[in-house]
C-alpha cells in the first residue's frame, strides 16, 4: 500500500475542480467525487483489484477519519495519515496542520517532556498497588470492615483551595510553595470533577480523541489526535491546596497518602517538596509521604492535567472529566506492615471442601527492624465468630528497607458455604501482625467467598455449573456529580439491577471505585473487571505492537488485579476495550495469567480477521461486539471457546428490541452460548442549567449542550434506565428475557405446565408460585401452587398441574393464565413477595361471539353535501369530512368537539434513535415519509347511504415518497357512519414495488387535549413495540396520557402499545372516545406531541405546551432495533419494505360516556351485510 509519489503529487497539485474544497468534515463521498481527491484516496486504499465505489457504498456518508474504524482494519491508521497530509500539500484539502513540535512545548523549555507529554514516564515514585486495605484499631473493628472508621484513618474528601488555568503554559508555577498565598483562590470539593463546578467543559465524544478540534483549541484538527503527544493549547490545569494535622498517636508511624481515583495525571507535593506523578485515571494511586511531614500543620498541594499522553489509552464511550473525583485520604501503618496479601480459595473436586491460601508481603521501613522475627496470622470467621480450626501463624523475617517479605501459608476448610451472585455466602479474614515482643501491631480485614471461576473443557463454569451470564455493561455515572459516586446510588444500581434478573456486570471500561466491588460481594454480582485501557480510533496501530507502549499497559493491568484480587465477585479479568489486537494485549494476558491463574481472562475487539475472532492468546473467551441474532446459532458451533456477547442489546433511546429472540437461542445452547452484557446499563446525562430559564430549571444534558466541540450528541443515552435511574421499558424487557424460572405449557386444557429452574445453586422451593385466570382484564379464578409442586433442584425441569377450571366461553372473551414467582424471604437484594418471574399464557378457549348489533337497532342518519363538506349528522353526533380530500375533520358528541386535528394516513412515528440511522451508515428510515400521509392526495371520493342508519364514504389517493427519486403508491380509507356514532375506519395501504421501508402504517389524528386519561384492554403495563412485547402482558390498564411517554434522553416515539383491543381517552369525567380493535388488535399510540414537534428538538424542555393529544392507530410498524449498534439493519421480520404487500389498519371509533362501559361497549360489532370490511 503506497501514495503517490512527489512527481506524481506535483501533477495532481492545483488540479482544477469546480466543486467544493474538502474539509476534516468532507465525507468519503466527498472525497470520491474529487478528481484529485480520488486519486490520492485510491492510492490510499492500495488500487484494490476489487475496489469500485459501491464497496464503500455503506459508509460512503461517514467522514474520512472514521474509515479506520469502519473498514475493519483493511484501511490503516498510517495510510489515513498520510493521505491526510498529501491532500493538503496538494490544496485540495482545507485544515490547519498541527503546529511543528506540538506536544513538544513545555513553558519555554522547548524539546523537555514533561512527565504528562512523556510517553515513556508514566509514575514517578508511587507504592507498588496492593489489595485495598486498612489498618483497624480491633478484631471487632476490622470485621465491622468500615475503611472509613479507623483512628489510622484521614479523609481528605472535603473542600480545597483551587485554582483553574487554561493550559500548561499559565498555570501557577509556584502555586505548590508553602509561603504561596491562596486567599484569592475559590474552592473545590474533593471527590468532585472540576467542570461540574463552573469550571472548564464536559466533552463527550465517542470515536475521536477529546482535544481533537475546537475542543483542544484547534490545535489538532485530526479526530486521531496528534499521538503520543497530549494538547497544549488548551488542555486545562486544576491546582489544589490544603491543610492537614494528622491525628493523635501518628508519631513514628508510616504515612501515606492514597487517592482512588484523578483524571487524568497529577504532581503531588508535600511541604513544599515534589512527592511524584502518577498517571492512570481509574486505578487507586498511593505515595508515601512519611519522609515529608513534620509535626503539626502540612501543605498538601496537587496539580492534575485535564489530558497527558496517557489519555491516549482512556478514549472511553463516555463523558470526558476531570480532577479528583474519587475520595482521597491518609492512612498510617507501624514501621514493619502488611503491604500487600492475597487470599484464594481452591475447592476439592466435589466442592465439599476448600482451602484459604493465604499469602502476605511484609514490607519494613528502616529503623532497627531488619532482621527481627515478626508473626502473622490469619484467622478465618463467620461473621463474628471463628470458624474452629481455621487458623495460621506464618513466621517472617523483616527484610531491609523498603524491600518485601512474602509469606503464605494455607487453611483447610470443611464444608463451606460457597459464594455464588445467587447466594453470597462471605466469611471474614483477619490478618495480624505481631512484632518480636508478641504485641499486636497491625489488624486487616478482607471480606472473602469461597468459589471457583473456571472454564473447564470449553465452558465457564461457577463452582463447577455452567453459568450464564444475564449481564449489563455500565459507566460509574451520575447526573449531578459525574464520576462520583456515593455508595448509596452503588447499592441502588445493584439492587435494581438483581431485581431485574441481572447477574453480572463488566466494568466498562476501567477498574471502578473500590467500594463497588465490596458491595458486589456483600448483594451478589459477577463481575469481569476491565483495564483502563481503550485507544478506539487509534486501533489497529496503538495500541498494536508499539514497544513504548508495553510496559505502560501492563503496569495498568497489575494496578486493576492487585486491587481487586481478593474479591469474590471478581469472576474474570479484561484487558480493557476496543485497542485492537498486538503484542502488548498479549504481554498483559501473559502477565495475568502467570500472576492469577484463578481467573479467565476476557477482551473483545473488531480484529481485522474475516472471521472476527478474538486471538486465544488474548482471551479465554469468544467474545464479541453486537452479533446479529441471526448468527448466533452459528457461533454456538465455533470454537472451544464459551462464547460471549462483550456488548449486545445496543439500548440508546426506544430500542432493546427482540431482546427474547436472543435469550431463545442462548438457552438452546447452554454448554457454548453463555449470555453476554448490554450495551447499556445507564444514560449518561448531566442535570445542566436551561439556557435562558428560571433560576434552578435543569435539563438532562449531552453531548453538545456544553459547549463541546466536536461531539457524538446522545450516542452515550445508551441505558436501560435512565441518566437518573429511572426505570424504562428497556429494563421490564431485559428482566423477562433474563428470567431464572422458565414456563412451558405442556397441557394448558389439563391445567400443566413444565417449570424450569434455571438457577445454579438455589431450589425452586425458595419462591411462591400464584397462578390466575383472567377474562380479558377481569380476574375470575385463582390459587397458590403447594410448595410440595415445586420440587425442582438448580437445573432441573418439573411438569405441575395448575387446579383451574377451564372457562366456558362468553361473548367476544379470550382467556388468560398468568403465572408469577416471588421470592419466599427477604434477600441482601429485596424484600419477600418482589417478583421474579412472570408468565402468562392464552387458554385454550374458543372465543365467544361479540355481542351484535343490525342496522334496524340504530337511528337514522341524515346525510348533507354542500361541496366543501360532507355532514352526517345523527342523534347526539355529528361528523364532519372534508369532500375535497375526504379526510375527516370534525367529530362532536353530545356538542364536544372531540378532534383538534383531521383524521389521515400516516407513515411515521417521532423518529427513534435507531429510525434517524447513524452518521450514514445506515438510511433515515423516517425521511422519505415526512408529510407522505399529511400531503396524501384524494382522487376519487364516493358517498353513498344504503341504509337510513349508514352513512358510507369511501376515499381512495396517492401517497408519494421523496427518496433518491419520487415514488407514488396507493392508498384507500373508508369510513362507515353508523346510527350510534360508531365509525368503522379502514386504511389499506398498497405500496409501489420500489417504495422505500416505512417506520409505521395507518392512520393518526389529534384529539381534544381534554381527553388526556386513557384506559385500555391489551398489552401492558408499559409501552410495547412490535420487537420489544415479551415484557408486556395482556390485561385492563388505565393512567394519565402524559405518564405512558417514556422521557428518552432525545423526545422520539414513545407510549406505543401492541396488540390493543380497545383503548378509550376520555376527560376526568369519563367522556371521550373509544377506539376498538377488530380480530387480534392494533398498534396504539397516544401522547401529548406529534413526530414533527419532537424531530425538531433535542430536549424535552424545547418542546412547546401541548394543544391537543395526537392518536396514531397503526396496523404494522417496524420495530425499534435491538442487537447491534446504529449501523446494523433490523432484523427481517421487523421491517416493513414494500414486499410485505398490501397493509390494513381496521379499528371503529365511538363515543364513551362512563368508563366503568367501555369494555361492554367495545365488544358491540354491527352487521350490515350492506357494507362489509374491505
Amino acid at each position: 500500500m503506497s501514495l503517490p509519489k512527489d512527481d506524481h503529487l506535483a501533477k495532481l497539485t492545483g488540479t482544477a475542480y469546480p466543486g467544493a474544497p474538502l474539509t476534516e468534515s468532507s465525507t468519503i463521498k466527498d472525497w470520491l467525487d474529487h478528481p484529485t481527491g480520488r486519486a490520492l484516496f485510491l492510492a490510499a486504499w492500495g488500487a484494490r483489484d476489487d475496489f469500485d465505489d459501491q464497496s464503500l457504498s455503506p459508509i460512503s456518508s461517514s467522514k474520512l477519519p472514521h474509515l479506520v474504524l469502519l473498514s475493519g482494519g483493511q484501511f490503516p491508521q498510517e495510510a489515513l495519515e498520510q493521505l491526510w497530509e498529501h491532500a493538503a500539500a496538494a490544496s485540495i484539502l482545507e485544515v490547519r496542520a498541527p503546529d511543528a513540535g506540538v506536544g513538544r512545548q513545555y513553558g519555554s523549555d522547548a524539546g523537555d517532556l514533561p512527565e504528562w507529554n512523556d510517553i515513556a514516564v508514566y509514575d514517578v515514585n508511587s507504592e507498588p498497588p496492593h489489595a485495598t486495605l486498612m489498618p483497624y484499631d480491633s478484631v471487632e473493628q476490622a470485621l465491622r470492615g468500615d475503611r472509613t472508621d479507623s483512628s489510622f484513618r484521614l479523609s481528605l474528601d472535603g473542600d480545597w483551595r483551587f485554582s483553574w488555568s487554561k493550559t500548561p503554559a499559565t498555570r501557577v508555577e509556584n502555586f505548590f510553595e508553602e509561603s504561596f498565598d491562596d486567599s484569592s483562590w475559590g474552592s473545590l470539593p474533593v471527590p468532585a470533577s472540576w467542570q461540574l463546578h463552573g469550571y472548564d467543559f464536559p466533552v463527550y465524544t465517542n470515536l475521536a480523541y477529546a482535544w481533537t478540534g475546537p475542543n483542544g483549541g484547534d490545535e489538532q484538527p485530526s479526530p486521531l489526535g496528534n499521538y503520543p503527544h497530549a494538547p497544549t493549547r488548551y488542555n486545562p490545569v486544576g491546582q489544589y491546596r490544603r491543610l492537614i494535622e494528622l491525628p493523635p498517636g501518628w508519631d513514628g508511624r508510616q504515612v501515606f497518602i492514597h487517592f482512588e481515583g484523578v483524571e487524568s495525571a497529577y504532581y503531588l507535593w508535600v511541604n513544599g517538596k515534589k512527592v511524584g506523578y502518577r498517571e492512570d485515571s481509574y486505578s487507586s494511586s498511593e505515595f508515601n509521604i512519611t519522609s515529608f511531614l513534620r509535626p503539626g500543620t502540612n501543605q498538601v498541594s496537587v496539580e492534575v492535567y485535564r489530558w497527558c499522553n496517557g489519555s491516549y489509552l482512556e478514549n472511553q464511550d463516555n463523558t470526558q472529566l476531570s480532577g479528583i473525583f474519587r475520595s482521597v485520604y491518609l492512612f498510617s501503618t507501624p514501621a514493619v506492615h502488611v503491604r500487600d496479601f492475597r487470599l484464594t480459595t481452591p475447592l476439592s473436586d466435589d466442592y465439599t471442601a476448600a482451602s484459604l491460601d493465604v499469602q502476605v508481603t511484609l514490607r519494613g521501613y528502616g529503623g532497627d527492624n531488619e532482621g527481627r522475627l515478626y508473626t502473622v496470622t490469619a484467622e478465618l470467621y463467620d461473621d463474628d465468630t471463628p470458624v474452629p480450626g481455621a487458623h495460621l501463624a506464618l513466621p517472617a523475617v523483616a527484610g531491609r528497607r523498603c524491600s518485601d517479605v512474602v509469606v503464605s501459608g494455607r487453611i483447610p476448610v470443611s464444608s463451606p458455604r460457597l459464594w455464588s451472585a445467587e447466594q453470597p455466602n462471605l466469611y471474614g479474614v483477619v490478618l495480624q501482625l505481631i512484632d518480636p515482643s508478641g504485641a499486636v501491631i497491625e489488624t486487616l480485614s478482607q471480606q472473602i467467598g469461597f468459589r471457583e471461576a473456571a472454564i473447564v473443557e470449553g465452558v465457564f463454569r461457577i463452582n463447577g455449573k455452567t453459568v450464564s451470564l444475564r449481564g449489563v455493561n455500565r459507566h460509574e455515572w451520575d447526573p449531578h456529580t459525574g464520576r462520583s459516586l456515593t455508595v448509596e446510588s452503588m447499592v441502588h444500581d445493584i439492587r435494581l439491577m438483581k431485581q431485574n434478573n441481572i447477574n453480572a456486570v463488566r466494568t466498562s471500561h476501567y477498574p471502578n471505585d473500590p467500594r463497588w466491588y465490596e458491595l458486589a460481594d456483600r448483594l451478589g454480582l459477577y463481575v469481569f473487571d476491565e483495564a483502563n485501557n481503550e485507544t478506539h480510533i487509534l486501533r489497529p496501530n496503538v495500541p498494536g505492537n508499539l514497544p513504548e507502549l508495553t510496559d505502560a499497559l501492563v503496569w495498568r493491568m497489575q494496578n486493576m488485579v492487585h486491587r481487586d484480587k481478593n474479591h469474590a465477585s471478581v469472576v474474570a479479568w479484561s484487558l480493557g476495550n476496543e485497542s485492537g489486537v498486538g503484542s502488548n494485549l498479549e504481554a498483559m494476558y501473559r502477565w495475568v495469567k502467570e500472576y492469577d491463574p484463578t481467573r479467565p481472562i476476557h477482551y473483545a475487539d473488531a480484529t481485522g480477521d474475516p472471521s472476527g475472532i478474538v486471538p486465544e492468546t488474548i482471551s479465554d473467551f469468544d467474545a464479541e461486539f453486537y452479533t446479529p441474532v441471526d448468527l448466533m446459532q452459528q457461533r454456538a458451533h465455533r470454537g472451544n471457546r464459551p462464547y460471549l456477547l462483550t456488548e449486545y442489546a445496543f439500548s440508546k433511546g426506544n430500542t432493546a428490541g427482540y431482546l427474547e429472540r436472543y435469550w431463545d437461542i442462548i438457552r438452546s445452547y447452554p454448554d457454548s452460548l453463555q449470555g453476554g452484557f448490554i450495551w447499556d446499563w445507564q444514560d449518561k446525562g448531566l442535570w445542566w442549567p436551561v439556557p435562558g430559564g428560571a433560576p434552578g430549571t435543569q435539563f438532562l444534558s449531552h453531548g453538545g449542550d456544553w459547549g463541546d466541540r466536536p461531539h457524538d450528541l446522545t450516542e452515550a443515552m445508551s441505558g436501560i434506565v435512565l441518566s437518573d435511574r429511572t426505570p424504562t421499558p428497556k429494563l421490564a424487557e431485559t428482566k423477562q428475557a433474563y428470567q431464572p424460572i422458565q414456563v412451558s405449557p405442556v397441557d394448558l386444557a389439563a391445567g400443566e405446565v413444565a417449570l424450569k429452574n434455571e438457577y445454579l445453586f438455589t431450589d425452586l422451593d425458595a419462591f411462591t408460585a400464584k397462578w390466575q385466570v383472567f377474562e380479558n382484564g377481569a380476574r375470575v379464578q385463582e390459587g397458590t401452587l403447594a410448595s410440595g409442586q415445586l420440587n425442582a433442584a438448580p437445573g432441573e425441569t418439573v411438569t405441575v398441574h395448575i387446579p383451574y377450571s377451564l372457562p366456558k366461553p362468553k361473548g367476544g372473551a379470550e382467556y388468560w393464565l398468568n403465572l408469577t414467582f416471588t421470592l419466599e424471604d427477604r434477600t441482601v437484594w429485596s424484600d419477600p413477595g418482589h417478583v421474579v418471574s412472570f408468565h402468562q399464557f392464552r387458554l385454550p378457549v374458543a372465543r365467544g361471539k361479540s355481542a351484535r348489533m343490525t342496522p334496524s337497532d340504530l337511528d337514522a342518519l341524515a346525510l348533507a353535501d354542500d361541496g366543501d363538506a360532507i355532514v352526517v349528522r345523527g342523534e347526539r353526533f355529528t361528523v364532519t369530512v372534508d369532500s375535497a380530500t375526504g379526510r375527516l375533520t370534525s367529530l362532536v358528541y353530545d356538542g364536544q368537539e372531540m378532534l383538534a386535528s383531521e383524521l389521515h394516513p400516516n407513515f411515521v412515528r417521532s423518529p427513534t434513535d435507531a429510525d434517524r440511522g447513524y452518521a450514514g451508515l445506515t438510511e433515515d428510515v423516517t425521511k422519505p415519509w415526512w408529510r407522505a400521509g399529511e400531503q396524501w392526495t384524494c382522487t376519487r371520493l364516493t358517498v353513498s347511504h344504503p341504509r337510513p342508519s349508514t352513512v358510507l364514504i369511501d376515499v381512495e389517493g396517492a401517497v408519494t415518497t421523496f427518496g433518491q427519486a419520487p415514488v407514488t403508491s396507493h392508498q384507500r380509507v373508508r369510513m362507515t357512519i353508523f346510527g350510534n356514532g360508531q365509525i368503522r375506519v379502514e386504511s389499506i395501504f398498497a405500496p409501489a414495488d420500489d417504495a422505500p421501508r416505512a417506520p409505521v402504517i395507518g392512520v393518526t389524528m389529534g384529539v381534544a387535549k381534554e381527553l388526556d386519561r386513557i384506559r385500555w384492554y391489551g398489552r401492558g403495563p408499559h409501552e410495547s413495540t412490535a420487537d420489544r412485547k415479551a415484557s408486556t402482558f395482556f390485561g385492563e390498564f388505565q393512567g394519565a396520557v402524559a405518564d405512558q411517554v417514556t422521557r428518552y434522553c432525545r423526545p422520539q416515539d414513545s407510549a406505543n402499545k401492541a396488540d390493543i383491543r380497545w383503548a378509550a381517552l376520555t376527560d376526568d369525567s369519563g367522556r371521550g372516545l373509544l377506539f376498538a380493535a377488530d380480530g387480534d388488535g392494533v398498534f396504539f399510540n397516544a401522547q401529548p406531541h406529534g413526530p414533527a414537534e419532537m424531530a425538531r428538538v433535542l430536549h424535552w424542555h424545547e418542546l412547546p405546551e401541548s394543544e391537543r393529544i395526537v392518536v396514531r392507530v397503526d396496523g404494522a410498524q417496524e420495530g425499534v432495533q435491538g442487537g447491534n449498534w446504529d449501523v446494523a439493519p433490523r432484523p427481517a421480520q421487523y421491517q416493513l419494505p414494500p414486499s410485505r404487500g398490501v397493509q390494513k389498519t381496521q379499528f371503529r371509533i365511538m363515543p364513551v360516556t362512563a368508563i366503568v362501559k367501555t369494555a361492554d361497549i367495545a365488544q358491540v360489532v354491527i352487521d350490515d351485510p350492506a357494507v362489509p370490511s374491505l
